[in-house]
């Protein structure tokens, strides 16, 4: 924060340093901190434009225009203006102090020099699912810009809060068209308009893919290849011999592309939570906002240390083409719905609370859930986003709920690994045009990615579509007649007790990628099924180191 005021100072802007990739750029008429890539325009024809701008609302115009995934931040004579992209991909902090304001990339800079206590409420949350409120940190004297957001700061004033792109999935018509194959088409230009920017960004550099059996990272392997990319290399992580991997290794096989298998189990990555270059990520991935996404760091540091990749390597990953494409929308909203206002926000609330809020089951409780719906409507109340005119449209806002929390939060942090790497990064399934497409899809495409699904197949790029497939099954062999014969024995006992019980003693040692090495097979036994999944050790872990109080 700012020094002391003397007694002619009327407040003033301070924007600390960002870690790297943050860089800093001085010119006679600002500076300009920036992070990230752009598409349309290069970071020193954006340093130009900010110069030749006249005042904030010009400033605010020439950020409006860009397209890419980046955090920016421009001091100028009169201020500062802060700004990140459609999905916060570089999150940017900001703290007003009755005339003075402060700006940093990096959170928990600006709990420095001043005693501040967590907020209850986004603590609950938080630990409930990993993460804050969009545009709220665990402290509340620290906001964070909101998806898409740009923020205009002026000595003495109260912050501007600018909403430059809002998803707006209402945007789609209530019943899907008639005609099919038009969108399919459409869906086609998208993807070939999006990997043709993609690829022209790349200037050549080598692509390493974390690939696996799914939809969306096959989706940049294939895409790649049906456009010539040549310098691919997939890698896969996880325990020896999964489903996942073993369809990732055919997947590459088939296009040609090297494969690496990084064998990655929950004791193995306990020992890698354990160390000092973990508890650095942690640090540096903090945004007082939402826990860390953990899995990529180790697997992508071996790969470094044997040669497999160079620093010059561009991470592209699938993410996440499965919520934008729909696949995430409870199947209860397809069907018709009340039509009473207070009925539709419950039906709403009951879903995000249900599919993202129950972290730990003992805090799926009344008061959990009032805070979760309080929380979902005094956010879209801030930027004028109300229920839907039509009923059969209330999914829209779950899905809105969950782009700003969920994804831009937590999912889309994992680029965080790569940023501590060194490495460069793409996430083409969050392009704008990708994202523009989807908003405006009827629920009947996205159930299920039904239109996604259908048009991937139909295209089947890079021959690994139409005839490929890649059976589920359980890893490490070990355990399938071990948990067989409990699954056997809980028959009587009914499903849930089964789950509880399965969630106790075989998890930890069935987790695919590790997450659960954030825990004790002691500590999972002992908890009888009342965590959700491995990340909800992570979340604990978090707060317990940030105690109640900073």
């Amino acid at each position: 924060m700012p020094p002391p005021k003397g007694e002619n100072d009327a407040g003033r802007v301070t924007v600390l340093p960002g870690r790297a990739p943050w860089r800093r750029e001085t010119v006679p008429g600002g500076v300009l901190h920036h992070a990230g890539h752009l598409f349309n325009r290069a970071w020193p024809e954006v340093v130009q434009a900010l110069e030749a701008a006249d005042g904030p609302a010009a400033a605010a115009e020439v950020i409006a225009s860009l397209d890419g995934c980046y955090g920016l931040i421009w001091e100028a004579p009169w201020g500062a203006a802060a700004a990140v992209d459609h999905i916060r991909s570089f999150p940017i902090a900001l703290r007003v102090d009755a005339d003075d304001a402060a700006i940093a990339p990096h959170a928990p800079d600006l709990l420095q020099d001043i005693e501040a206590a967590i907020d209850p409420v986004q603590r609950r949350l938080f630990e409930m699912s990993g993460y804050t409120r969009a545009g709220r940190t665990l402290y509340p004297e620290i906001a964070e810009l909101k998806c898409g957001e740009t923020a205009i700061l002026t000595p003495g004033a109260t912050p501007q809060r600018l909403t430059r792109h809002l998803y707006r999935p209402w945007l789609a018509p209530a019943t899907a068209p008639s005609d099919r194959r038009a969108d399919e088409e459409a869906l086609t230009a998208t993807l070939e308009r999006v990997f043709e920017k993609c690829i022209r960004s790349l200037d050549g550099r080598p692509v390493l893919a974390p690939l696996s059996a799914g939809l969306d990272s096959r989706l940049i392997v294939s895409a790649l290849h049906h456009f010539g990319y040549k310098d691919v290399r997939c890698f896969s992580y996880g325990l020896p011999g999964n489903y996942e991997a073993d369809g990732a290794r055919r997947i590459a096989e088939r296009l040609g592309y090297p494969w690496r298998m990084v064998p990655m189990g929950a004791r193995r990555a306990a020992r890698h939570f354990a160390g000092e270059r973990h508890r650095a990520y942690l640090d540096y991935a903090d945004t007082l906002s939402n826990v860390a996404f953990v899995q990529d760091m180790a697997a992508i540091e071996s790969l470094l240390a044997d040669g497999y990749i160079d620093r010059d390597a561009v991470v592209i990953n699938g993410q996440s083409g499965d919520f934008i494409a729909g696949a995430h929308i409870p199947r209860p909203f397809a069907q018709p719905g009340p039509k009473g206002r207070a009925a539709r926000w419950e039906r709403i609330v009951d879903a995000l609370f249900t599919k993202h809020y129950g972290l730990w089951e003992e805090l799926m409780d009344a008061e959990g859930r009032a805070l979760v719906a309080e929380a979902v409507q005094e956010e879209l109340a801030e930027d004028g986003v109300d229920l839907p005119d039509d009923p059969a449209q209330d999914y829209t806002l779950f899905e809105l709920s969950e782009y700003r929390n969920r994804q831009a939060k937590y999912v889309v942090a994992g680029q965080r690994n790569y940023d501590m790497l060194g490495l460069d990064w793409r996430l083409p399934l969050w392009d704008l045009d990708f994202t523009a497409f989807w908003e405006r899809q009827p629920l009947a495409h996205k159930l299920d990615e039904s239109l996604y699904r259908e048009t991937l197949m139909k295209l089947d790029w890079g021959g690994v579509w139409r005839d490929f497939s890649a059976p589920r099954y359980l890893s490490p062999t070990w355990i399938r007649p071990l948990r067989l014969m409990a699954k056997i024995a809980h028959a009587p006992l009914g499903v849930a007790r089964w789950r509880r019980f399965e969630k106790r003693w075989f998890a930890y040692h069935m987790d695919v990628v590790g997450n659960y090495g954030a825990a004790t097979p002691a500590e999972v036994r002992r908890d009888r099924g009342r965590h959700r999944n491995a990340i909800s050790w992570h979340v604990r872990r978090y707060l317990e180191a940030k105690g109640k109080t900073s």
